[in-house]
C-alpha cells in the first residue's frame, strides 16, 4: 500500500518474469507448488490477496486460535 503505481508495476513486471523462469519453477516443483498460470495481473492479485485473508481470518475465529 502507498507505493508508486510505476514501481508496484515494475515490481509486478519482474515478479511474473522469476516465477516464469525454469529454475524458480524447478525450485516450486520440488516444494509441491507451482506459479499461477497465466500469471496474475495486480488486480487479480489484490483480489486473490484479500479474498484469501478474509477466508483465514474467518477460519482463526471459528477455531479460537490466539497468537502467544
Amino acid at each position: 500500500a502507498g507505493l508508486a503505481p510505476e514501481l508496484v508495476s515494475r515490481l509486478n513486471i519482474e515478479a511474473t518474469r522469476i516465477a516464469g523462469s525454469a529454475e524458480m519453477r524447478e525450485r516450486l516443483a520440488n516444494d509441491g507448488a507451482e506459479p499461477a498460470t497465466p500469471p496474475m495481473t495486480q488486480r487479480e492479485f489484490a483480489a486473490f490477496i484479500e479474498t484469501d485473508a478474509a477466508r483465514w481470518a474467518r477460519v482463526i475465529k471459528l477455531s479460537g486460535a490466539k497468537a502467544e
